[in-house]
């Protein structure tokens, strides 16, 4: 299932990402599609989301396919979805690890 939304501006465009996210994605992932370096910086400092991908699909981009992002299943989405991690969760994630430490 794919939705379309249309709205008039770049302000309604944003505010009707946020509340898609506030209402079922918070922490996950946020995607644009521009190669306006501008709205991109400001759509990753507004996007309440752990994964902002620029021009690229999202069931494969999130997931960490051809972008650089740890290839992975499991997607933290932090304190924004009430997760430990922002983290595409790898093996390093779920290791529990004892340090022993001294004051001097």
């Amino acid at each position: 299932i794919v939705s379309l939304f249309t709205v008039p501006d770049r302000e309604e465009a944003l505010s009707l990402c946020r509340r898609i996210l506030d209402n079922m994605g918070a922490g996950h992932t946020a995607i644009i599609h521009t190669w306006d370096s501008d709205l991109v910086k400001r759509f990753a400092v507004e996007m309440p989301a752990s994964r902002i991908l620029q021009n690229c699909g999202g069931s494969t981009g999130c997931i960490g396919v051809g972008n650089g992002l740890r290839h992975s299943w499991t997607l933290g989405c932090g304190s924004w979805g009430h997760t430990s991690t922002t983290d595409n969760v790898g093996f390093e994630n779920l290791l529990n690890i004892k340090r022993l430490t001294s004051g001097k």
